[in-house]
Order: structure tokens, then sequence, then C-alpha cells
């Protein structure tokens, strides 16, 4: 889970996807140890298979792949390895293609294959069993559904929300972390790693969106409507008391076990000075 202590650096944006240094790379050695005894078990006739969930373009998690890969190479020079990446389907996937096929060429492997697959990560995308190790390095935070908020853009917990739209929201994201941890843990196969970055405290940035925003319909340049229907769906405001009954309610029943759990604050701007 990642926590953001945002400042101002206008040489890196933290909409740029490659993010791989922030979400993905501290937590690399002890994923490498767990996958390893994964791949003990295993006898390497049978495909290996690579997932991760709202992947943009790519950029974020091939570094972490390409080390996967060769974790599984080390054992194996023959078995056939393939990677899935999802998300939503209005994403760019014409860039995505482009960035896996580019990231195939660049591995040499004629035993990979790299697949897109578009679809709601809230719901089933692969079948059953299908999933040796997976990643969702930042989308957990989006909702899967709009709600309406009164004055605000985003929300921001005790700022220009009623409790009748924090409960709303909050309940929206109990719900799909539970139907992510779900569908997922059907997609595993037995023994089956996932990693999951969560972020759980709303950046300064969404504070000062929602203010601004509502500073336009104070001074009449958008209507009330305008500013009634137009929200961001996310809840940047999850709890490590949320994430874990997560897995309690749900896991227990469908054979996922939650074997680390993180809290780590990530910068995501540095000042240049």
């Amino acid at each position: 889970m990642a926590m953001f202590e945002p400042k101002m650096n206008p040489d890196y944006s933290h909409v740029n996807s490659d993010n791989f240094d922030l979400f993905l790379s501290p937590n690399v050695g002890q994923l490498k140890d767990i996958f390893n005894k994964y791949l003990d078990g295993l006898d390497f006739k049978t495909k290996i298979n690579l997932a991760d969930f709202g992947t943009n373009d790519g950029k974020n998690i091939f570094s972490f792949l390409k080390i996967m890969i060769e974790l599984i190479r080390q054992r194996s020079a023959s078995c056939e390895i393939c990677v899935t990446l999802n998300d939503q389907p209005t994403n760019d996937f014409s860039a995505l293609v482009k960035n896996a096929e580019d990231f195939k060429n660049g591995i040499k492997d004629e035993l990979l294959t790299v697949h897109t697959i578009p679809g709601s990560a809230y719901h089933r995308c692969l079948p059953d069993e299908t999933i040796d190790i997976g990643t969702c390095s930042l989308m957990l935070h989006f909702l899967s559904q709009y709600v309406v908020l009164e004055n605000a853009l985003m929300f921001v917990p005790g700022m220009m929300v009623s409790n009748e739209e924090r409960t709303q929201i909050r309940g929206l994201a109990a719900k799909d972390l539970k139907n992510f941890i779900k569908s997922r843990s059907t997609e595993m196969k037995k023994g089956a790693i996932f990693f999951v970055n969560i972020p759980t405290d709303p950046l300064v940035l969404h504070e000062m969106c929602s203010s601004t925003f509502y500073q336009l319909y104070q001074r009449n340049v958008i209507s009330k409507e305008e500013l009634r229907n137009t929200f961001v769906p996310t809840n940047n405001a999850r709890t490590e008391t949320d994430v874990k009954t997560a897995f309690v309610e749900i896991g227990k029943d469908n054979g996922a076990e939650l074997l680390h759990f993180t809290h780590r604050r990530v910068k995501m701007y540095q000042n240049s000075k």
C-alpha cells in the first residue's frame, strides 16, 4: 500500500506511466523470493502465466515482467510463458499493443507470448486457475461506477462531501476491492502470487483540484449542473483495516490469503531545488 507526499517538480509528473521505481522496485527482492519458492513446485511442463491489471500503456510493468521471466528461464528454457495485460476498454490499446510488441521483441524469446485483454478488473477477465503471478500497481483507487458529488470534483474525506456521499463512496470502494479479490482468486492457480498497490492517502493535488473546480462555480464559469455532474471516480482513502477486512471476508472463502502487508510512503514529486 502506498501513501503519497506530493512536492512539485516540473521535470517529473505523477501521470508518467513509467513508475516502476516508485511502486514495484522496492518490493522486487521479496517478490523474487516468494516466486522462486512457487517455482520450486513446478515441473515446467505447462505454460507459465503472468498477468497485470490496469496496465495503461505497459511502461510501469515491463521492467518487473522482465525480472520474473528471467527467473523462469533460470529454471527452464523450454516452457511457454504467456503475459496478459489488462485495462478498461477505454484505455489506449494502440499504445499498449505497440509497447507490448517492443517489449516482446526486446526479450527475444520465441516461447514468450504477450496478449492484451480489455475489461474491468472488478470482474473475471481470465479462465479459472490461469495466473501464476499477477500484479496491479496503480488501479484499485479507481471506482467501478460514477458517484454524484454535489460540490467536489474528487473524493477527499472531510472536504466538501456529505456524510451520505462519503458512505456511498466508501461502500462502493469496499465492494470493488472484494470483487477484485474474488475475481483474481478464481483466476489464480493454487499457490500463485499476486502483488497489489493500493493508494491510501489523498494527494494534496486532489484537494487543490476540487477546491479550484468549486471556485469555477462560485465565479459563474460553470453551472451548478456542471459542478454536480463532473466527478473523478477515485477513492484514495482506504485504510489498512479496509484492505485486511476485504481479505478476511472474501479471501477465506475463495482460497486467497494475505501474505504480507506493507504501509509505505511514496513521494510522487521531489523538489528540484
